[in-house]
């Protein structure tokens, strides 16, 4: 029975700047330097998204019903991102079958198909199959999916202080990794693609747990912006990429957590201002709602627009490519969204419990 609601409008704002940090990161041409280099942060948003709302909605469901129904949350979770991912895997195949220079690594689409792809990534380098690159953030975040239910129920049996142990025993066990990973010089993407990089997501379940609330809801809104602010500062002016092996690996992630939770916990205690009706206008809820689409169609859209501009107008020569490469990304998400993607998540209400919006 669907007793309660969860709904945070400028959720699907954030969703959205998740999406255009990654968007700029890959594309070439016509962009400001910092967005381009360090676009990537914006998988970790999503991770932390994630890690948010989905503890939040775990947590409220026990809280309502006194369990957590372990297989409407895995149907849920496969409603929601198995149809598109399996429908692009199949589109980059046959993309890759028609244009015979993209050849097609038959380890790496199982190492996809099986949602291992971020550990195979990690040794030996991003998938080179065609547009599949970046489709390692998918696996790694089906296999926090899958430890998430068991870890929300145990959390229910423990104390705040034996939580706050936890937690705290969870985050040097990602540092440790990662000067695990430093010492030996195990190179980028290693940390980058497994759980060592786990922060973010780890970030969002500690904010999504509830346990924190009352301690994190005292604190001003504009306090939590300028901290996220001078955080992700801090770690573009004093960190190296992360793709540079060394000392920098170790506090990167852990700063790139404690920006965007602060962005999070600004939307969450704001209450009511400019900022918070932009990020939760329609226009922008249609678009962050579609944000799964639009991570996964970005590839190909940008290799449509390069083939479009090469020749004449190159795609490095003219500003027309990133509006045209931004709307064909938009077209193919909303596309997928509202032919695809909408026919299984009518079927996920089946499995829903606590009533939500784009989970």
């Amino acid at each position: 029975m669907q007793r309660e609601k969860i709904d945070y409008p400028f959720i699907d704002g954030l969703r959205l700047l998740a999406f255009l940090l990654v968007f700029f990161r890959h594309f070439n041409f016509f962009t400001v330097p910092v967005l381009h280099e360090y676009g990537w942060i914006g998988v970790e948003f999503f991770f932390l998204i994630s890690g948010f709302l989905i503890t939040r909605l775990l947590v409220t469901e026990f809280n309502t019903t006194g369990v957590i129904d372990k297989r409407k949350f895995f149907m849920r979770r496969i409603l929601r991102i198995w149809p598109l991912y399996f429908f692009y895997l199949f589109l980059v195949l046959f993309l890759s079958i028609i244009y015979p220079g993209y050849p097609v690594s038959v380890p790496r689409l199982a190492g996809n198909l099986l949602f291992a792809d971020n550990w195979i990534s990690a040794l030996k380098n991003y998938n080179p199959n065609f547009a599949s690159f970046h489709l390692w953030s998918i696996s790694l975040e089906e296999q926090f999916y899958f430890v998430l239910p068991f870890f929300v129920v145990w959390l229910q049996k423990l104390s705040r202080k034996q939580v706050s142990l936890l937690f705290t025993l969870i985050l040097i066990l990602f540092i440790c990794w990662r000067c695990l990973a430093v010492w030996n010089g195990w190179l980028h993407p290693y940390i980058y693609t497994l759980p060592a990089s786990g922060d973010c997501f780890l970030a969002g379940v500690i904010i999504g747990s509830g346990f924190y609330d009352q301690y994190l809801k005292k604190i001003h809104s504009s306090v939590y912006l300028l901290s996220g602010i001078l955080f992700l500062l801090v770690n573009y002016l004093i960190f190296p990429q992360r793709a540079v092996i060394g000392l920098n690996q170790i506090p990167l992630y852990f700063f790139i957590a404690l920006g965007f939770s602060c962005f999070l916990l600004a939307g969450l205690y704001s209450g009511r201002n400019w900022l918070i009706s932009a990020l939760g206008h329609p226009v922008i809820r249609y678009l962050g709602r579609i944000s799964y689409g639009l991570y996964v169609y970005h590839i190909v859209a940008l290799i449509i627009t390069f083939q479009l501009f090469k020749g004449g107008l190159a795609a490095g020569t003219t500003p027309w490519s990133l509006p045209v490469a931004l709307l064909i990304t938009f077209v193919f998400a909303a596309l997928s969204y509202e032919l695809l993607e909408k026919k299984f998540l009518r079927r996920k209400k089946k499995y829903t419990v606590i009533q939500n919006s784009g989970t």
